[in-house]
């Protein structure tokens, strides 16, 4: 069990502050790995706009910890400043750490009561705070009081595992859910130091990962544990998704070995053709191609259309254990051609008739027809992130087939990418951003390049090299594109410009194409060949060269008023291991589409039978003499074969075809599975829809960079973040005296429990108004941790007015409110004390806004940072239906603004359609604000 888990976002800015930190690493996880009790670590993030080094999140501890690189003797003070032999401890933007600190522990516990539903209801109020020196240091805890030394804490880098492992409070019992969903809620990548496996996490899941004998990540050897479970279990079906560079075909082989050791037969299949090629490449044996495995190996021709049946499967439920690779891939949106048709056409409604056995009929519109007994166990690996040809939702991936025919199924998901490189690391975190919105469905900030291994360009920009890397053979770039249309338009500028290619439908030497049929090398068209010796689609060639046309031919069918022509050009091409002579379709070359004219497909199947019957003369009038004989059916079949092989071997039937493979359509290149160094992609659209801020889009933009395994170039690509459909007003803006009063937020109860009611309730009071109870709470919850005391609350019309005490020192603070029992911090009145107090007390009672409606909330948080990004503060904000008034501050001033957030999805119209500057203190603030914001 691992034990110990560490997060960070990004590298300190400070080399001193990753040296601590990695030096906490090292000491937390030796001594916690061996321990079985969990502790998790975090480091360099932001909460509510606060930047915290580091977070502490143990059973019975939450552990705020700021690092300092200060040695010596130390004097502690909780109001003045710490000093070390009489030099300042920096306490960030507060006098002192302690008030650091503080800070930050308020903050963190507003975020967690805000984003996080813990099961086990800690009281947050015990969160502790932890100050750890780079350097030794000595100090008198004594001098810290008592009611501060409760939660907070000092040491020194060497004594820091001793503080850790004694920090614990009775109030907390964090269950291991609870732990999982703070580390969601946080959202920050995994870390391990440099030198060790690198594993960036996306979204981890409430579940913890485990070591096993393979050399697997902690993510993916929980996978493979969750199939062990399965395959104990009841459940027939488990989809296991994953992300790019997640390790799924990893966990795939090391799942199927185990199963081979169980006893299994595992039968491993695959969406095409070219992946099963490719996982045979990378080690994993029986692999069948799922159209090789569903249907008939050779057709019957009904009508020109050859017809390829399902055939019957013998598959035992109880022993055979089938794995569907990249089952992303396979949608069942129907596939049918006037020449061609696999089984209904229904790819995935073929594959679940296949495995259901003889006595069981599968009907498409009944459910629950199958007994899901006689249906063996299925294991189903896929990106669920990738760009589909109909609805993500239709995938086998998705099991939407088991779904609806009620065979029980189940998922789980890698939810980490693998890093073992700087480039694999930049597309990971690229990947990880796209991926976020995609599971939201808020798809508002595209990720920004690195310009390293992801780079943007303007169209026309680097246009020469763009054509000198697509050109180049072997191949190492290939441009992306989302239509057949556009990915002509740009091939054909490529060979007129670079290769000086007038006819598009005749090969150029130094043309790089790529084959999409298999086809025979003509240097053999006599020899007695098996189709594995045949050239293989799916890859790319170079063109050695070009012979043009060699013949033409023409046919007039009945039926047709015109006759048909189809031309045959010949040419040599190589391959990466081989040289081929070949006859191509010119037609096929140059069309918009990788099709023919349906005339033309015809005429090639009527040529092709006219060359069977040639050969097959004797074989037929044979087969016609036995027709009532009891040999019929042996020689049907065997006269079936024969026909096949002719067919595959005849140079009409099989004649290749090309498309030219500068620029490739993005599914394209999905469903090839080849890598390549560099993919260069436009990005001004994708299949369905020029706007980004769409599923497909994103989709698209995380499938082209799945393709590329060291540089993405983005072509036009758009700017996309939570601000940049926003509209900007700066006009209708009133200079004038900004007023406002703090907000108090607190959380409205809907009722107050009499059970739930504290304890501690003084014996003064006796109010059972909800609203005003949560107040008191609340009030009572941000003086916990100061050394201000309730005195008594007197009540007034719409107004609470609290005494509070600090020693000799007493205020008293009028909370104001409204019929809606929205409050605010009123006047503010020192009866003993100093005019500090003041201050002292607003940011003592100051608190985080608590949102009614969940957009607001977005876009205030999206607000804010760029706000603060430009030196402005938020001072208060007040909530409407579909708007939020802020007023903001910065060193010229107040101002008033209006932030409009759309209620439709913000996808569309952005986080926030409009922004209006109302009211301002001054020109200088409307001048200000024009010069921070007008870029935005």
């Amino acid at each position: 069990m691992m034990t110990f888990r560490a997060y960070k976002s990004s590298p300190f800015d400070h080399t001193h502050e990753n040296v601590i930190f990695d030096r906490l690493y090292d000491i937390l996880s030796i001594e916690w790995s061996e321990r079985s009790e969990s502790l998790s670590l975090f480091g360099n993030f932001y909460i509510n706009g606060c930047e915290i080094d580091s977070l502490i999140i143990k059973r019975d501890a939450i552990i705020v910890v700021d690092f300092k690189d200060y040695g010596g003797t130390l004097r502690f003070s909780e109001n003045s400043s710490w000093t070390i032999d009489g030099v300042n401890v920096a306490g960030g933007s507060k006098i002192n750490p302690y008030q650091q600190i503080r800070n930050y522990k308020f903050r963190l516990l507003n975020f967690i009561k805000d984003t996080v539903n813990l099961q086990s209801s800690p009281n947050l109020g015990h969160i502790a705070g932890l100050c750890i020196f780079h350097q030794k240091i000595s100090f008198d805890p004594g001098k810290i009081p008592q009611k501060v030394s409760r939660w907070f804490h000092i040491a020194d880098i060497n004594t820091a595992k001793r503080t850790v492992d004694a920090l614990g409070s009775p109030e907390i019992s964090l269950t291991k859910a609870d732990i999982d969903e703070i580390v969601l809620a946080l959202d920050i990548p995994h870390y391990t130091p440099d030198g060790r496996p690198k594993e960036l996490y996306f979204s981890p899941k409430n579940s913890e990962p485990t070591n096993d004998l393979y050399k697997l990540n902690g993510q993916q050897a929980l996978a493979v544990e969750s199939i062990k479970t399965w395959l104990e279990s009841e459940t027939k079906v488990l989809s296991v998704k994953g992300p790019n560079n997640s390790g799924k075909q990893l966990v795939a082989k090391v799942a199927s070995d185990w199963l081979v050791n169980q006893g299994k037969n595992v039968i491993n299949i695959a969406p095409n053709a070219a992946v099963a090629t490719l996982l045979k490449q990378n080690g994993i044996s029986n692999v069948y191609n799922i159209y090789g495995w569903i249907y008939e190996s050779f057709p019957e021709i009904k009508s020109y259309q050859a017809l390829y049946s399902m055939q019957r499967l013998a598959i035992d439920p109880d022993n055979d254990v089938i794995i569907v690779f990249d089952a992303h891939l396979l949608n069942n949106g129907k596939f049918e051609t006037d020449t061609l048709m696999f089984g209904t056409g229904f790819i995935i409604d073929d594959f679940f008739n296949s495995i259901v056995t003889a006595n069981q009929q599968y009907d498409t519109t009944d459910e629950a027809t199958v007994d899901s007994s006689l249906i063996p166990k299925i294991l189903l690996f896929g990106d669920p992130y990738q760009i589909s040809m109909g609805s993500p939702n239709s995938t086998l991936l998705n099991c939407e087939i088991f779904k609806r025919n009620k065979v029980s199924n189940t998922d789980i998901e890698i939810r980490s990418q693998h890093i073992d490189s700087s480039s694999k690391a930049e597309f990971a975190e690229f990947q990880q951003k796209l991926i976020r919105q995609i599971s939201s469905q808020k798809f508002t900030e595209l990720p920004e390049s690195d310009q390293s291994s992801i780079k943007t360009v303007a169209a026309g920009e680097n246009d020469a090299q763009v054509a000198e890397s697509i050109l180049k053979w072997p191949r190492d770039a290939v441009y992306l594109s989302a239509t057949n249309e556009n990915v002509a338009r740009i091939n054909g500028k490529v060979r007129r410009k670079y290769l000086h290619a007038q006819n598009s439908k005749i090969l150029t030497v130094g043309d790089v194409v790529e084959l999409q049929n298999r086809t025979i090398d003509i240097r053999r068209e006599n020899e007695t060949f098996e189709t594995t010796d045949m050239l293989q689609p799916d890859c790319f060639a170079y063109v050695q060269e070009s012979a043009g046309i060699i013949e033409t031919k023409s046919i007039r069918l009945k039926n047709w008023e015109q006759e048909i022509h189809v031309t045959f050009a010949r040419a040599t091409i190589s391959f990466l291991d081989r040289t081929a002579e070949i006859v191509y379709l010119p037609d096929f070359l140059a069309g918009d589409k990788p099709k023919l004219e349906f005339q033309q497909e015809i005429a090639l199947q009527v040529w092709t039978r006219q060359e069977i019957e040639r050969k097959l003369s004797s074989d037929k009038a044979n087969l016609r003499t036995a027709k009532n004989t009891p040999t019929y059916a042996k020689l049907r079949r065997e006269y079936l074969i024969k026909e096949h092989k002719i067919r595959l071997r005849s140079r009409y039937h099989n004649a290749a075809r090309l498309r030219f493979a500068y620029a490739l359509t993005v599914f394209r290149a999905q469903s090839r599975k080849y890598k390549l160094p560099t993919i260069i992609l436009d990005g001004r659209s994708s299949h369905d829809t020029d706007q980004p801020a769409t599923d497909s889009y994103f989709r698209q933009l995380y499938t082209a960079s799945t393709r590329a395994s060291k540089v993405l170039m983005l072509i036009e690509y758009p700017r996309l973040s939570p601000l940049s459909k926003t509209q900007w007003t700066f006009n209708e803006v009133q200079i004038t005296p900004v007023r406002y009063k703090q907000r108090f937020h607190y959380s409205k109860p809907e009722r107050a429990p009499p059970s739930e009611l504290p304890k501690n309730y003084p014996k003064w009071w006796d109010d059972t108004n909800d609203s005003l109870n949560a107040v008191f709470l609340t009030v009572v919850g941000l003086l916990e941790q100061s050394q201000w005391q309730i005195e008594g609350v007197s009540r007034h019309q719409y107004k609470e007015r609290y005494t509070l005490t600090q020693s000799n020192n007493v205020i008293t603070v009028d909370f104001d409110y409204n019929k809606h029992f929205d409050f605010t911090i009123g006047n503010i009145k020192i009866l003993n004390g100093s005019e500090e107090l003041r201050t002292q007390i607003q940011k003592v009672l100051r608190t985080e806004p608590i949102f009614e409606n969940e957009h607001i909330k977005y876009a205030y948080n999206v607000f804010e940072k760029h706000n603060q990004d430009r030196n402005w503060k938020t001072i208060s904000i007040d909530e409407a239906e579909h708007s939020a008034i802020l007023t903001v501050r910065n060193d010229v001033g107040c101002a008033k603004v209006m932030i409009i957030v759309p209620s439709s999805s913000i996808g569309k119209k952005g986080v926030i359609s409009h922004v209006k500057l109302r009211d301002a203190e001054n020109n200088e603030v409307v001048e200000q604000w024009k010069t921070d914001f007008v870029d935005v």
